[in-house]
């Protein structure tokens, strides 16, 4: 086991699983059978702590693209000033389509937040 401990199987089995190893490499991993992991993955408490490194990881990658969008944003906007018009021509169609699929996004955002508003109010009898 790695760290010569349960615990230490733990952590490398929920690492393992939560950066979307299968089975068999989680278990190789984590120095545990698969039988193990599968016992494991079944447990309410373990599943919830999987779950939840996971969305740690997710929250951290997340992060980090958030981190370099507007670095992204300027280096595109400079390539519509390229000398290569081929080079120009995909900045601007990379911009434009991205604007439109934020915006889309955006939108989406807005209207189910509206939704959940309204579902809000049903339930607490306000409308």
């Amino acid at each position: 086991m790695p760290g010569g401990s349960k615990h230490g199987a733990n952590d490398a089995l929920v690492a393992a699983l939560a950066a979307g190893q299968t089975v068999a490499d989680a278990a190789r991993l984590a120095g545990v059978s698969e039988a193990t992991v599968y016992r494991r993955r079944a447990d309410p408490a373990f599943a919830a702590r999987v779950r939840q490194v996971r969305s740690d990881m997710l929250s951290e990658a997340l992060g980090r693209l958030a981190g370099n969008l507007l670095a992204s944003v300027d280096k595109l906007a400079a390539l519509i000033d390229s000398a290569d018009p081929r080079v120009a021509l995909a900045a601007c169609r990379a911009i434009l389509e991205e604007t439109v699929r934020y915006r889309e996004h955006v939108d989406l955002a807005d209207r189910l937040d509206d939704l959940a508003k309204q579902v809000s109010a049903i339930k607490g009898g306000r409308l």
